[in-house]
């Protein structure tokens, strides 16, 4: 079998799965990832005869999709910020709408991109968000927690990978409890933490309740619980100026406004929205 006739064969059976949008370039990409080529490869080498091995590995990946698995455990890597990610069933699949923590806090952060400062990730996962701030600006360091030790694994791995290794530390921590309390040592903190309520769990697709990690999506049964944390405890270890960048439900808008009004140490409080209209992302600044 060649390639084409291959990627022929795998797409149309992608094709009966009605949650699979693009079938065609899923059966590329789980091609170029068991060939550990590009696209454009395929395209370029159409006709070449595949190994009998890797055509009965290729039906392997294909069912596994099919099955439900998402594309992204199945290669292990995902694109973000134009930056190649590694991913495990220890991390979150990253979303192009957490993109707006980058875009927000790099219109913050060059406003004053000579002075060295030091960001903190909170729940950094697989480390897009401290990876791709320290990738933008290299004056910056960086600390990531996790309380998951193998998504840190995967993080330290994407850190070197993205050539940021040398201004990242990893720690094991749940949340701040690595860190004293009224020590202001961050500029900014990042953070897009769980915030999926319980009560929703059985409304979502069975490829994100299957196989990501729980602790990652899941915050109680308002999905307010770890931001709820992360709003009170943020300022304990931030300068005063400095900002808290979090990733909110779409639907959270109105109470976690009202959490960081009560809390009485921010000012500046904003809420940005993604390209779907949707609150994504809480900016505020300690006071």
């Amino acid at each position: 079998m060649n390639v084409a006739d291959a990627l022929k064969k795998a797409t149309s059976r992608l094709c009966r799965i009605p949650d699979i949008e693009h079938p065609r370039m899923e059966a590329e990409a789980l091609l170029a990832s068991i060939l550990q080529k590009d696209r454009l490869w395929l395209y370029l080498n159409h006709l070449k005869e595949l190994p009998l091995d890797l055509v009965e590995r290729y039906e392997e990946v294909t069912m596994r999709r099919l099955n439900g698995e998402p594309l992204a455990y199945i290669t292990g890597r995902k694109e973000f910020w134009s930056l190649y990610f590694e991913v495990t069933r220890d991390t979150l699949i990253p979303r192009p709408e957490t993109e707006l923590i980058i875009e927000t806090a790099l219109s913050i952060l060059t406003s004053d991109s000579n002075r060295p400062m030091r960001i903190l990730d909170l729940g950094s996962g697989s480390g897009v968000l401290a990876i791709s701030l320290l990738y933008e600006l290299p004056c910056i360091t960086a600390i990531a927690t996790d309380i998951s030790y193998g998504a840190l694994l995967v993080a330290r791995r994407n850190a070197e990978r993205n050539g940021v290794a040398s201004r990242i530390s990893f720690i094991q921590a749940d949340w701040l409890s690595a860190f004293k309390e009224n020590s202001p040592y961050f500029d900014m903190i990042v953070s897009n933490p769980p915030y999926v309520a319980l009560n929703v769990k059985d409304a979502l697709p069975r490829d994100i309740t299957a196989y990501e990690p729980h602790t990652a999506l899941f915050s109680g049964m308002d999905g307010l619980k770890d931001i709820s944390r992360l709003i009170t405890g943020c300022p304990n270890v931030l300068k005063t100026g400095g900002w808290l960048l979090c990733e909110i439900g779409w639907n959270q808008e109105e109470a976690v406004i009202r959490m960081v009004e009560e809390s009485n140490r921010y000012m500046n409080i904003k809420m940005l929205r993604d390209y779907s209209g949707n609150a994504r992302v809480l900016a505020a600044m300690k006071s």
